[in-house]
């Protein structure tokens, strides 16, 4: 109960920054788009901190309304990144990619390749168009199902809790364009699932309030932290002699 009260507590003081972020980013001087694009690169990759209205301003507007509690905040993110330590080596794949937000802050953030795959063709464009805006050269998009991709060719994973809104009512929902039920979230858990467990020894999964499911025996929570509304884990698939080490 103690947590549950900590935790309402720390998501409405996240609530309450949001709220102060948009008041003082619209007491500032109307920037152009252009600007706007240009500084939060700049921003990023000078490892400043970007607040979530600066970035989700550069979204159209129905989709920026929509960016609590269904996009990646920005501070989670870039915690998300480090937690993966994203290389130069690094294929990262983020599941259930939605408007591209993730991807395209790790874009500007950090080394690697980043590859988000979402379900909606319509939030698929605006993640091909906003990463083209910000002309990043490392992120792409798929549009299509996680279940028909090959997830042996990457190293990182990245997952905020993409199926919850099956288990949820129609407010909470992104949209009415597909299917939404509980059946398609027990079937998308389980193909993650069934997925992980062909992955690579040493591939680093990072998740933002989980995944709906539990990991394959093989991988080993190395580091869990509250972060805004949610627990960020770090999970990372070991050779069989370490889980007997553990």
């Amino acid at each position: 109960m103690k947590l549950k009260k900590n935790n309402m507590l720390s998501e409405r003081i996240n609530d309450i920054d949001h709220e102060i972020e948009e008041i003082i980013f619209r007491l500032k001087p109307t920037e152009d788009r252009l600007q706007l694009l240009k500084q939060i690169s700049k921003d990023f990759r000078e490892k400043r901190r970007v607040t979530d209205y600066q970035i989700d301003h550069v979204f159209p507007q129905d989709v920026a309304k929509k960016s609590h509690p269904h996009w990646t905040p920005s501070e989670v993110a870039t915690r998300a990144l480090e937690l993966l330590d994203t290389n130069d080596k690094s294929n990262v794949l983020d599941v259930g990619s939605g408007c591209g937000k993730f991807c395209i802050i790790a874009g500007l953030y950090s080394k690697g390749n980043f590859v988000g795959i979402e379900h909606r063709k319509h939030l698929f464009d605006i993640a091909q168009q906003i990463a083209n805006d910000f002309q990043v050269t490392n992120v792409s998009f798929v549009h299509g199902d996680l279940r028909n991709i090959d997830w042996t060719i990457y190293n990182c994973f990245y997952l905020f809790n993409p199926f919850y809104e099956n288990v949820m009512g129609p407010s909470f929902w992104i949209d009415d364009t597909l299917p939404i039920n509980e059946d398609l979230f027990e079937t998308y858990v389980k193909s993650v699932i069934d997925k992980l467990k062909t992955v690579k020894i040493g591939t680093r999964v990072v998740t933002y309030h989980g995944f709906g499911g539990n990991f394959p025996p093989d991988f080993i929570c190395m580091i869990k932290e509250f972060i805004w509304s949610g627990p960020l884990e770090l999970w990372v698939k070991v050779h069989p002699d370490q889980i007997l080490q553990n």
